[in-house]
């Protein structure tokens, strides 16, 4: 009961990053920290794959001249936090980058929001992998 409550309340809050990110392209550190609490606090967390999917993220960063925002970079470090191994993290990180890309392609934006597809990437991960 404990653990699904904490599943609820990551859910809860990956969706109001989610939806602040795409009406703002903006990721807020209260809300990327109070989903790092709950990370720490409610799943078996993995410093050094959360470290490997930020180092991945802050690499995109420079090298696309920061395209990607700073605060997908954080959340990548978060993110990397629920995954036990390298390959859920890169299942997480094909799906996001080929949903995302897909998106950014047939939408007529010129720039998007990313934090919802790094979201739905590291879910459908954690739910296809289980």
């Amino acid at each position: 009961m404990f653990i699904n409550l904490g599943y609820c309340l990551i859910f809860l809050v990956s969706i109001k990053i989610a939806l602040v990110d795409i009406k703002t392209y903006y990721i807020r550190n209260i809300d990327l920290f109070l989903l790092f609490l709950l990370v720490v606090i409610f799943i078996d967390f993995n410093l050094t794959i959360g470290f490997v999917n930020f180092l991945i993220h802050l690499l995109l960063y420079l090298v696309t001249g920061k395209k990607l925002g700073f605060g997908d970079v954080k959340l990548a470090f978060v993110i990397g936090l629920s995954f036990n191994a390298l390959y859920p993290l890169l299942v997480a990180l094909n799906s996001s980058w080929i949903m995302g890309g897909v998106w950014a392609l047939f939408s007529k934006q010129t720039k998007i929001a990313f934090a919802p597809w790094m979201l739905f990437g590291a879910f459908i991960a954690q739910i296809s992998l289980k």
